[in-house]
């Protein structure tokens, strides 16, 4: 079986000498261990001392859930993790009672926004807000957006050995910060916290991009759709504008681990280019269509909902109203008729669903429209599976096929796997048997922590796709392991590959 390489993170708070100093925060904190006595640089003194106070205060606020996800530890037990907490401007702020982490620290929010006007560099505006941080290590991240694209500003401060921040993109280079700001995009490149031993407190100026509403996200998928070449079919007021920003945005959702990732192979790319690519879960065909122009050799692509169905037809170059039928797009010019009588199409779309055991007909329950009247066109799950009960909602027959097997929907040539089918991909990865995955190199499935929230179960999953000879990897792994219960109400994207 090959391993993945262990996590430099995941020693750092086992190892001896490595984890810091954690700080149990709101509960009775206990004051940072520096390392040795020494005076800061003048201008981050007084910053220092006033976050050494706070650290040592009852008034530390909890860390938010969104940031525990991506902090060593994940900050559930006590803040084991470390912590952190957001400050806002005072001088952006508006009239009115001021946010929790600034009415517990006036003074330091002051000194840390005149903090970033000493230190920027020349003609950065300010900071609407800032991350403060306690001996956080985190793991590999992006960040929200920000107004414009403005870079992040990241400084360390105290008395600390290591800690210093990765880039993604940069494996060979990590950037001390103790006193030394660095500016980078970071919702545009995973960065994390390499190990540190001592007092860590680091400081992120930021200001963040504006909502992304229901109005932003059909603008953006609208550009999205008609910068497509062909132009992508979606339906306007539909959650098909989130799937199209999911992956047709900066960072595809399936592109697989951050580059520079020191939990994962750098040579284990998750490029579709040269697979056979089986896409379950298909919906309008977006992940097909990319696969496809990324190079690969084939796609079939499983969609059970029938006007998802067409649409992705539709979009990959098909008949919409021949549910059978296959394209020979991108067979060879110049071939005879009867070669490519032999070849076997480079796209079929099947109107099935997945379900283990023998082909049946099963119900099919529809997506509920938003409260806002957007269309659901992503919901739709077999009943057993659904996030909707039976009653109410709106369902139809489909024909079912199993997933492994002689029988099955994975077949020998088939060497990269898209699973994402609303929560019956939980039972497809708990029934499989030893060599069921027969030629697959690739695999990246959506685990649906909102329908199975046992870490126990996960991880047994996890445990028996390595038994395969899978690396595996997501964005919480060697921390995520410790919980007993899925604490978030997001699901997660598993990637997994061997060579």
């Amino acid at each position: 079986m090959w391993l993945v390489a262990q996590f430099v993170l995941s020693f750092a708070a086992n190892a001896p000498g490595l984890g810091g100093h954690r700080v149990a925060l709101p509960r009775r904190a206990t004051a940072p261990v520096a390392l040795a006595d020494g005076d800061p640089p003048r201008q981050y003194a007084e910053v220092l001392r006033l976050l050494r106070s706070a650290a040592t205060s009852e008034r530390w606020p909890p860390t938010s859930t969104a940031r525990a996800r991506v902090l060593h530890g994940c900050g559930t037990t006590g803040l084991a993790g470390g912590a952190t907490f957001t400050l806002a401007n005072p001088k952006t702020l508006r009239k009115g009672r001021p946010p929790r982490a600034n009415a517990a620290f006036p003074e330091l929010a002051a000194a840390v926004f005149a903090l970033e006007a000493a230190v920027a560099p020349k003609g950065r505006r300010p900071s609407t807000q800032c991350a403060v941080s306690c001996n956080a290590t985190y793991v590999p991240h992006a960040s929200p957006q920000t107004l414009d694209g403005a870079p992040t500003l990241l400084v360390g401060l105290g008395d600390y050995r290591g800690g210093a921040v990765a880039v993604e993109g940069e494996a060979s280079t990590s950037h001390s910060v103790l006193y030394t700001p660095l500016s980078f995009d970071a919702s545009q490149r995973a960065h994390w916290t390499l190990p540190f031993e001592g007092e860590l407190f680091t400081l992120s100026w930021f200001t963040p991009a504006a909502a992304f509403g229901p109005a932003a996200l059909e603008l953006r998928a609208a550009q999205l759709a008609g910068e497509a070449d062909p132009p992508i079919r979606y339906r306007p007021r539909s959650t098909d504008a989130n799937v199209l920003c999911e992956l047709l945005g900066d960072r595809s959702a399936y592109a697989g681990p951050p580059p520079g990732d020191p939990r994962w192979a750098a040579d284990l790319d998750f490029s579709t280019r040269g697979h056979v690519v089986l896409d379950v879960g298909a919906q309008i065909g977006v992940f097909s269509r990319q696969a496809l122009d990324s190079g690969a050799v084939r796609v079939i692509a499983v969609e059970p909902e029938p006007s998802n169905a067409a649409l992705c037809r539709e979009n990959l170059g098909l008949d919409p109203e021949d549910p059978v039928a296959g394209s020979l797009r991108g067979a060879a010019e110049g071939a005879g008729p009867a070669a490519v009588a032999r070849a076997p199409p480079r796209v079929q779309v099947l109107e099935v669903a997945l379900a283990p055991g023998e082909p049946r007909t099963e119900e099919l329950v529809l997506g509920k429209a938003r409260s806002d009247g957007v269309a659901n066109t992503w919901r739709h799950a077999l009943a057993g599976s659904s996030h909707y009960s039976a009653q109410g909602a709106e369902t139809i027959p489909v024909r079912t096929r199993p997933f492994f097997g002689e029988a099955g929907m994975l077949c020998d040539d088939v060497s990269f796997v898209k699973l994402d089918c609303e929560g019956c991909e939980l039972e497809l990865l708990r029934s499989f048997s030893p060599g069921d995955w027969r030629g697959v190199r690739r695999l990246v499935f959506e685990w649906s922590f909102t329908k199975e929230r046992r870490m126990a179960v996960f991880c047994s999953v996890v445990r028996r796709l390595e038994a395969e000879g899978f690396a595996v990897h997501y964005e919480g792994r060697g921390q995520w392991e410790s919980l007993d219960e899925w604490p978030w109400k997001m699901d997660a994207v598993v990637f997994a590959a061997r060579r």
